[in-house]
């Protein structure tokens, strides 16, 4: 009596079966697709990323041996294509050397005016934000408003990579502003951090402490 019981069960079930097949098999089948469809997009276009990420690495590698090399209109067009078309960060590290590459055929505006975008961009991580900064206060030295560079590099000056520099360019831009006290002030926090300091940035110090008006210091060995 079991058995008949079983039979018929699996009868009805086997039933149910069919009919939900015929129901949904098409979804079924066009779901499972999908899911492959998706797998095999998904493996190919990491694939093609990071084939894409080192031909990147070789055009921009190649730029930068062309403008280091006096090259220049090969290297803007290269570093061109990658800030238009480039992949993760080699856009934005192609916008930085073309702003470089600018700077050293004089024309200091057209890099500013990258550093600015960049150093005002909030969707640009804080590495390149940070780096785009420094180099605004660097280019912009001259023709930029003192306090309103001072107060970009302000938050770099707490803790940052570039924390030295920043200091180091704040107190410049004090001097600039006529304001010697508080150059010797961002002096004198690099002088108290001199053992940290790389040689050529602590002599530089030393000497514009003393060009400031600020006492003598002997400076550490290295």
């Amino acid at each position: 009596m079991a058995d008949i019981f079983r039979e018929v069960d699996e009868d009805l079930r086997r039933e149910s079966a069919e009919r939900i097949w015929q129901k949904y098999g098409t979804y079924i089948v066009a779901a499972a697709l999908l899911v492959i469809v998706a797998t095999a997009a998904w493996v190919g276009w990491r694939e093609w990323r990071e084939s894409q990420l080192q031909a990147d690495g070789a055009r921009f590698a190649q730029a930068l041996q062309s403008a280091e090399a006096g090259n220049v209109d090969p290297a803007t067009a290269t570093l061109d294509a990658l800030a238009a078309s480039g992949v993760a960060s080699y856009p934005l590290l192609a916008e930085l050397q073309l702003a470089a590459v600018q700077a050293e055929q004089g024309d200091t505006a057209a890099a500013v005016a990258v550093y600015r975008r960049i150093a005002d961009d909030d969707s640009v991580r804080a590495p390149y934000k940070d780096l785009a900064v420094v180099l605004l206060a660097l280019h912009g030295f001259e023709t930029e408003d003192p306090q309103a560079l001072i107060e970009r590099l302000q938050p770099l000056t707490a803790s940052s990579p570039l924390r030295f520099s920043a200091i180091e360019l704040t107190a410049l831009l004090h001097h600039r502003a006529g304001d010697d006290a508080k150059a010797l002030e961002s002096l004198s926090v690099l002088r108290d951090e001199s053992a940290e300091l790389p040689m050529p940035m602590r002599d530089r110090v030393d000497r514009l402490y003393r060009i400031f008006g600020g006492a003598t210091q002997t400076t550490v060995a290295g």
